[in-house]
């Protein structure tokens, strides 16, 4: 990102965030958009809910995210698709309440005022 402007938090804006998820060698992003008045920098990147994500969230969704019902015990699956360097993947499917665990980079790419 060329330029954060953090210097009125009372302008609305939208933030682009890319969400790189990752296990062993694989790895996969994911990019979504987050209208804010107020919030900036590290309060926008807290404000992501993952055990509450969807994906409709997803701006890209480079990593085949989506959510895939409840088991007996009502808990909330996921399923994604990770790949490595090599071009080889890996088929995730996990409790939505482990997402957060797979999530190594969150980064604001962007940001404009609205």
């Amino acid at each position: 990102m060329k330029s954060y402007n953090n210097t009125d938090n009372f302008q609305k804006r939208l933030h682009t965030i890319e969400i790189v998820f990752q296990t062993m060698e694989y790895k996969g992003t994911a990019i979504m958009e987050m209208k804010t008045r107020g919030a900036l920098g590290y309060e926008v990147i807290n404000f992501i809910d993952f055990e509450d994500i969807c994906e409709d969230d997803f701006k890209e969704n480079n990593v085949g995210f989506r959510l895939l019902g409840e088991d007996d015990d009502g808990n909330e699956w996921f399923r994604m698709i990770l790949k490595n360097d090599e071009g080889g993947a890996l088929f995730v499917e996990d409790e939505l309440s482990y997402l957060p665990n797979y999530v190594v980079k969150v980064e604001i790419i962007d940001c404009k005022l609205i």
